[in-house]
């Protein structure tokens, strides 16, 4: 074994029932390395992750840390070999405060004086250096999901962890919160922390990692260095397939969008007029015409998600006027807004979308019996749904009974999407539905709301990835700081004019 080897796995295999998950694995980390870790969704990437923090054991194979051979690792012993992991599954508790996030579980573990306002300082001080603006009295379930996705990275330099595993850190941040991670993670990696770097974002992986792993069906396919690496090599060892495939499958999905046909007479489905919740959103204003794919656009933060929280009622609104189908409403909940037509896909499917204690088939239906108030379940369509779910979105997965837990992003994500579509809503709201999944899985998302868009559905999508407004929507609306800055025909407009309006 080399002398500056920190981690390193041998002949690893990991067997779920009826699935081989990893097949014969070796890999290693170097002390001061930052190692990429790319492949499609259901690679093996995050289960790899999981053995290597001690939440999976290994069906078989050999793991060593620091060059001492470990057996039955677990995610306690994993801390004390100072490995710390940042889950796509984040692990922070919504009722603390962003100071007791840091400090769990040591305040709970002991009974001693705790001086709080050491601790609120060492914090605040922490978080001021890496620029990150959290108010650190805040609770963490009212943080927006990339401020808590930053907020749980940060956690692991607290810690000042040997090891670090990032598992698609970047999937809820703003192209600048990356670009800070970036300049923290190269901080990190000079005073000789190592780093294993997942992502399905292959640009970003090039610009950060020293070495690339490339994972296919829970097999490494190919490693390369960061001289000798590059996309076309990077995508055609992760799906065998060259940047043409990509290519073609985008001329595609542009004729899918132009082929579209959009309603002449322009029919507003959803108004929304001088929206306030006095806090971050000031005077939203917007329309959403009937049989168009509408989108939200802005950076992190910039009031995109609350307004739609405020509207089908999850939030408080202080004021402000929303019709729905020529009627003034107010929803009380977003059962309430289900109801009247309105279905709402949460940007976090892991603590909102899905239950991970039941099958696929419960979860696809439970939004659907819920809205008819049915007091008993008809097993016969619950049974169907979940099959026409399968046949029309293209769920992989071994069959209805499976649980959520063990299909890919990719597809928990089309589960998501399946539940309310069954509840035969009248507008579909995604919030940023393609975060976390590698490209084929996005480009299965792209048809399926073409798809659901040529049915009659209307779709108002919420996105941080302007390519991807530019590539479904027939107009977007711009926030900015908690409020609607415009509203522009994509056929009229460059992602220049668009990103200026939301950052200028």
């Amino acid at each position: 074994m080399r002398e500056n080897v920190v981690m390193k796995v041998v002949n690893l295999t990991k067997d779920f029932p009826g699935v081989r998950a990893l097949d014969n694995i070796n890999f290693d980390l170097l002390k001061g390395e930052i190692h990429g870790l790319v492949g499609e969704n259901g690679a093996g990437k995050s289960t790899l992750i999981k053995i290597l923090s001690g939440v999976y054991q290994p069906s078989s194979g050999e793991m060593f840390i620091n060059e001492q051979k470990v057996e039955h690792l677990t995610p306690l012993k994993s801390k004390e070999f100072g490995i710390y992991v940042v889950h796509q599954e984040l692990s922070l508790i919504n009722t603390q405060s962003v100071v007791e996030s840091f400090y769990y579980p040591r305040i709970a573990s002991t009974n001693s004086f705790i001086n709080w306002n050491k601790m609120r300082e060492e914090v605040s001080d922490f978080l001021k250096s890496l620029k990150i603006d959290i108010d650190i009295e805040e609770k963490v379930g009212i943080l927006p999901i990339g401020k808590r996705q930053l907020l749980e990275i940060a956690r692991a330099f607290f810690y000042n962890s040997k090891i670090i595993l990032l598992d698609e850190p970047t999937s809820s941040l703003s192209e600048n919160e990356i670009w800070k991670l970036f300049e923290i993670i190269s901080n990190l990696k000079q005073k000789g922390a190592s780093i294993v770097y997942i992502s399905h974002k292959i640009d970003e992986v090039m610009e950060i990692a020293d070495r690339i792993t490339v994972l296919k069906d829970g097999k490494i396919t190919n490693q390369f260095n960061k001289l000798e690496a590059s996309v076309d090599k990077i995508v055609n060892s992760m799906v065998g397939k060259s940047l043409s495939f990509k290519y073609s499958s985008q001329d595609d999905l542009k004729k899918l969008k132009n082929s579209r046909q959009r309603n002449e007479k322009k029919l507003a489905l959803l108004k929304v007029n001088n929206l306030n919740n006095g806090k971050e959103l000031k005077n939203i204003s917007f329309e959403v015409e009937k049989g168009e794919i509408h989108g939200f656009f802005g950076v992190i933060g910039s009031g995109r998600t609350e307004s739609i929280k405020s509207i089908i009622g999850a939030n408080i609104l202080k004021s402000g006027k929303i019709s729905f189908q020529n009627n003034e409403v107010k929803f009380k909940s977003p059962y309430s807004a289900l109801k009247h037509g309105i279905a709402y896909v949460t940007e976090n499917r892991r603590e909102e979308g899905l239950i991970f204690t039941l099958d696929l088939k419960n979860n696809i239906s439970l939004v659907r019996f819920n809205k008819e108030n049915k007091q008993f379940i008809d097993f016969y369509l619950e049974r169907k749904i979940a099959l026409d779910a399968i046949k029309m979105f293209k769920i992989k997965a071994r069959s209805i009974s499976t649980g959520v837990r063990e299909l890919s992003g990719g597809n928990q994500q089309k589960v998501v999407i399946a539940k309310y579509f069954f509840a035969n809503p009248k507008l579909l709201i995604l919030d940023e539905p393609t975060r976390g999944i590698d490209v084929g899985a996005k480009e299965e998302i792209y048809r399926l709301i073409f798809d659901l868009a040529n049915s009659g559905i209307t779709i108002l999508l919420i996105s941080s990835e302007l390519p991807e407004i530019m590539m479904l929507c027939d107009r977007v609306t711009v926030f900015k700081n908690g409020k609607t800055i415009t509203t522009l025909d994509l056929d009229k407009v460059s992602e220049e004019e668009i990103l200026k309006a939301a950052t200028a």
